[in-house]
């Protein structure tokens, strides 16, 4: 079965400004962090997980469905933080804003896979991107250290871009990390 995800890609120029001034930065590579590979960056909008092969046409529909509910819009990458909280840190994010249109067309996706016997995500969505995951064996020393990159995340300004496609990713997990293909694009808009 085929580990499946729905996601908003990001521009290659935020992708690169974010592996040159975090990614990539010296300052941070000490840190228990696995970081995201820049060309895996992208906002998730609902994870799937292991979903049976015959039920990738009924995605398609639900994406082509919430495409069609509403119209680009843009948004920028601002603010950074940690989930679930600073005591025990598991993922470092970039934040989004404004968040409004992203919540709405994550609640459109929901309704239609829903619709199409998806199962809802019980928790709220956070209009976020991840960065890296936190190592579980993390000292306290070490996490600390976690504040001045969040600072630094924070601090970052970058442009502004047009949310104006869904994608439909396969993640095959190896021991390299993970691999993603992007196995149905949509664009957003109203059809006439």
């Amino acid at each position: 079965m085929p580990r499946l995800f729905i996601a908003i890609p990001i521009p290659h120029e935020i992708k690169q400004q974010l592996s040159q001034e975090i990614l990539s930065d010296k300052t941070f590579s000490d840190l228990p962090i696995r970081w995201v590979p820049a060309k895996n960056l992208h906002i998730t909008l609902k994870f799937l997980g292991d979903t049976p092969a015959g039920s990738v046409l009924s995605l398609i529909k639900a994406i082509q469905n919430t495409a069609a509910q509403t119209e680009p819009f843009p948004i920028r990458l601002e603010g950074a933080g940690i989930f679930p909280n600073s005591q025990a840190p598991r993922v470092v994010w970039i934040g989004i804003q404004p968040p409004e249109p992203l919540v709405k067309l994550w609640q459109d996706l929901e309704e239609n896979t829903a619709k199409n016997g998806f199962q809802r995500e019980p928790k709220p969505f956070k209009a976020h991107l991840t960065l890296g995951r936190i190592a579980e064996n993390h000292s306290h020393s070490e996490k600390i250290k976690i504040g001045p990159l969040i600072n630094a995340a924070s601090a970052l300004r970058f442009s502004v871009f047009s949310v104006d496609q869904i994608q439909l990713i396969q993640s095959t997990l190896s021991p390299h990390g993970a691999e993603y293909d992007t196995l149905y694009t949509e664009k957003i808009g109203k059809q006439a």
